[in-house]
């Protein structure tokens, strides 16, 4: 057999999985490309849980690299919603859900198999509309909230167990969603009770204890509550929300550079506005935003895309199992190599 070599990275490129191995010519002298090592294969799953105009136990899925409607995945063990996730390649945790109260349990879900989640332990405290970040290894918890904390705690998301003391936030913010590399996780204005929405965006370094640092601000929309967040590796996108002091619904998408830091650039827009609590989540191509709540139609079950390395519009994907406020998470998001 004949055998071109190539030259390659394991990992995800610019343009979407690079896999390691040889060009060949099978027996019909037809091109084979390298398949890769099984860490590059069949990934991009996405999921969400936390769904209904109140409360729903629901978990549901897509794959992001297509488009069409979620598929249903499992259960949570009981009702919740304004929940958010955060996830390794293989483990999901979703945690921050009202129920009716501000909650400090933490479910997770192996993403790979469609499943009931599971118990894996407790936040610091009951919260919710928190933010949940992590790496391949570690979850950030945002639990700002209940009703004025500063609190960032974390877990090791392969070892049941409830939350460490991480560090805390400058300022105590809720209602947020994370942008995450495999170094950095980052969260985009957010709500101060009771003073109101901040324009501040914050981060911490996943992999050492400390306080949140100021990365920048929120740009075109001022100060900011609500919105969903996703990133790849160096670039992470923030879309939707509410401003000040209208409260005002918002359709403006914004991204920044992981490393570097600095405010808010414009991206885009949304094909619908979308107030507070959509759900983000991406793989290192494309990122989507999922659900929602706005005064008037209340909740939404519509999903979003946009492909991260290139600004513009939003285009529509397809739909979740129901409307409503929802968490996010995938197998290979901006943290994940």
């Amino acid at each position: 057999m004949t055998v071109l070599r190539v030259d390659t990275i394991s990992g995800i490129g610019s343009d979407g999985p690079v896999f390691d191995g040889d060009l060949e010519f099978n027996s019909q002298n037809f091109f084979v490309l390298p398949k890769g090592t099984t860490t590059d294969r069949s990934r991009g799953r996405a999921v969400f849980a936390g769904l209904g105009p109140n409360s729903s136990n629901t978990i549901s899925y897509l794959q992001i690299q297509s488009t069409g409607n979620a598929f249903d995945f499992g259960d949570l063990p009981r009702v919740g919603n304004r929940m958010r996730g955060s996830s390794s390649s293989t483990r999901g945790l979703f945690a921050g859900q009202l129920d009716p109260a501000n909650d400090a349990t933490v479910e997770y879900v192996t993403i790979s198999t469609t499943s009931n989640a599971i118990s894996f332990g407790e936040l610091t405290q009951g919260v919710n509309n928190p933010g949940m970040g992590s790496n391949e290894t570690r979850a950030i918890n945002w639990e700002g909230t209940n009703p004025s904390t500063n609190t960032i705690s974390y877990f090791t998301i392969a070892t049941l167990g409830n939350a460490q003391e991480f560090g805390d936030m400058i300022p105590g913010v809720r209602h947020i969603d994370t942008m995450n590399s495999s170094t950095r996780s980052i969260i985009a204005g957010g709500w101060i009770h009771p003073a109101g929405n901040t324009n501040v965006i914050q981060y911490v370094t996943i992999s050492t204890l400390g306080n949140s640092e100021e990365f920048g601000d929120v740009a075109a929309s001022g100060s900011l509550r609500g919105n969903a967040a996703f990133s790849s590796s160096t670039r992470g996108v923030y879309g939707g929300g509410a401003d000040t002091p209208a409260n005002a619904m918002q359709n403006t998408i914004e991204y920044i550079t992981m490393t570097s830091l600095g405010n808010g650039t414009d991206f885009g827009d949304l094909v619908t506005a979308r107030r507070v609590e959509g759900g983000g989540t991406s793989n290192h191509i494309r990122g989507v935003f999922a659900g929602g709540y706005s005064p008037s139609p209340a909740f939404y079950n519509t999903i979003e895309y946009v492909n991260i390395a290139s600004t513009g519009n939003a285009a529509d994907f397809g739909d979740l199992l129901e409307s409503g406020t929802v968490g996010a998470l995938s197998d290979s998001h901006g943290g994940l190599s």
